[in-house]
């Protein structure tokens, strides 16, 4: 009953692209008999659902005998369509092209056909050293070696033998190496999403221990492109973590690069591209170099285009949620409230349509830069119901900082819709959230007290311009610590408190702070 109503199956099939289901098709129909088969008239009912419903489902096809044996003649679907997949990417993908060659080098070595199965193995090597697949050149070499092996060492001179024993060590190397490499990057993406980004003197110096330290003892091999991509990538995160923006930068432009300059490395992989465009523009406007972060955003934009082409759905995903992060973010910034009318509609119809494919940490920044725009617009109902979504409706681990970002906005909603009882519970329970995530920090600790005072049964409203001047006070203090600055890429509650006292709107003060912005293309 378990595998009954398992909904893979389903969710399989939703996940294909136009080009995917018509080969699907074609690939069903060169393989049975005339007329639809089970496989297609199964494939066809599930194609069409919106939401799966396999009581539904059983009632439409209740004529099919197949609905006996439902779990098996899903089973069977399911297979069916990994293997038409399999025949539609065997021409794409260079790791499959390079592990069919190993086969056919299985096959004509079991036929005896060796001087055959040594040229298979010659061409199949070139392509693994140009693609970089070292796991697949390292099966090559054991194939080698059996073809000396069946000779009882006959046929080998003791330079073969030096030259194979050279290069099989050599591959070794660099597969040690990228595991190294693999593990530094475990361990630190590990901690920025478990902990965030460091918040104290403490937290670097155990960044430093686990990832500075080790990871300039490496030596890359001159040539090793993707290892180098690799060191790049993990020492731009790291310098990310410690809040050193422009070695972040750095890092992530010699990637940019790298990328560029090696598509036979990276060609299969769009996704490395886009995540890399996506860091750097992001950084880019961190460290207010509005042309670099133009110059790279353009390129992202590109790439979209280019994917809308060629039709790859997963790339069109993954680019367009990019981009509507990086607009959101500068709307955010430069309170360019007429495009974001013009633009919000399009954004809430690709979060609805594609929620259930997005990942939920790139979701959650979405929902939130939504929920500030409104706030900044004093819209606040409408910022509410973001920002609950994502307290409530998205799973991520609640250790990141966007999460308890959402925590204070949240105080700062209610406290501006002038719910001041709902303040005075939500403080508690954010406190005891904080706390217990090791996030109360001087910043939080300032926003707390600072909402636990105005928000008090006893206090004197015509006292909140000087509480507001203190609470300005203290937080300038605080921002002398770099480490402090972090929440303040989330939310400024300098601005929004200098716009009480002014007076002003917290939009007028938003832009004015962010004025180098304006002349962004979006």
């Amino acid at each position: 009953m378990a595998n009954k109503y398992s909904s893979h199956l389903f969710e399989l099939i939703k996940s294909l692209t136009k080009a995917e289901k018509r080969y699907f098709k074609l690939f069903v129909a060169r393989h049975t008999s005339s007329g639809p088969n089970n496989a297609q008239i199964l494939f066809e009912h599930m194609e069409s659902m919106d939401d799966y419903d396999e009581e539904a489902l059983l009632e439409k096809l209740k004529s099919h005998a197949f609905t006996n044996k439902f779990s098996i003649t899903k089973a069977r679907l399911y297979d069916t369509i990994l293997k038409s997949l399999d025949a539609f990417y065997a021409e794409k993908s260079k790791e499959q092209l390079i592990r069919n060659e190993i086969h056919y080098v299985e096959i004509l070595f079991n036929k005896s056909l060796y001087k055959q199965c040594q040229k298979r193995i010659l061409s199949a090597k070139k392509q693994a050293i140009k693609y970089n697949k070292n796991h697949l050149f390292a099966e090559l070499l054991l194939w080698e070696k059996k073809l000396i092996e069946k000779d009882n060492y006959q046929k080998v001179t003791s330079k073969q033998i030096e030259v194979l024993t050279f290069t099989e060590q050599d591959v070794l190397n660099n597969v040690s190496l990228n595991s190294k490499l693999w593990e530094f990057k475990a361990i630190l993406f590990r901690h920025l999403n478990k902990i965030g980004r460091a918040r104290t003197t403490e937290q670097v110096e155990s960044l430093k221990a686990d990832i500075e330290n080790k990871l300039h003892t490496l030596i890359i091999p001159e040539g090793k492109i993707r290892m180098k991509y690799l060191f790049n990538h993990i020492l731009s995160a790291y310098c990310f973590a410690i809040y050193d923006d422009k070695e972040s930068l750095k890092s992530v432009i010699k990637n940019v690069t790298l990328i560029e300059e090696n598509p036979n490395e990276f060609g299969e992989e769009p996704n490395i591209l886009i995540s890399t465009l996506t860091n750097g523009v992001y950084l880019a406007m961190k460290n207010k170099e509005v042309e670099n972060a133009q110059a790279l955003y353009n390129k992202l934009k590109i790439l979209y285009s280019k994917a809308e082409e060629e039709g790859s759905q997963d790339v069109v995903l993954k680019v367009k949620s990019s981009l509507i992060s990086l607009e959101l973010l500068l709307i955010k910034l430069t309170c360019d409230f007429n495009k974001f009318e013009k633009i919000s509609p399009t954004i809430y119809e690709f979060i609805s349509e594609n929620k259930k494919n997005l990942n939920e940490s790139r979701l959650a920044f979405l929902y939130y830069n939504i929920a500030h725009i409104l706030f900044i617009q004093d819209k606040f109902s409408k910022a509410l119901k973001w920002i609950n979504s994502l307290l409530n409706d998205i799973y991520i681990d609640q250790s990141q900082e966007v999460y308890s970002s959402a925590e204070i906005l949240n105080l700062f909603i209610h406290f501006e819709l002038d719910n001041k009882d709902l303040v005075r519970y939500t403080l508690k329970s954010t406190k005891r959230f904080l706390k217990t995530r090791n996030k109360l920090f001087e910043y939080e600790t300032l926003v707390l007290n600072f909402m636990q005072k105005t928000t008090s049964y006893n206090f004197d409203n015509y006292e909140l311009d000087e509480v507001l001047s203190q609470f300005i006070s203290d937080l300038k203090k605080v921002t002398s610590d770099t480490f402090e600055n972090i929440p303040f890429e989330y939310f400024n509650c300098i601005l929004w408190a200098e716009s009480k006292v002014k007076k002003q709107k917290l939009s007028l003060l938003t832009r004015e702070k962010n004025e180098e912005f304006m002349s962004f293309n979006i």
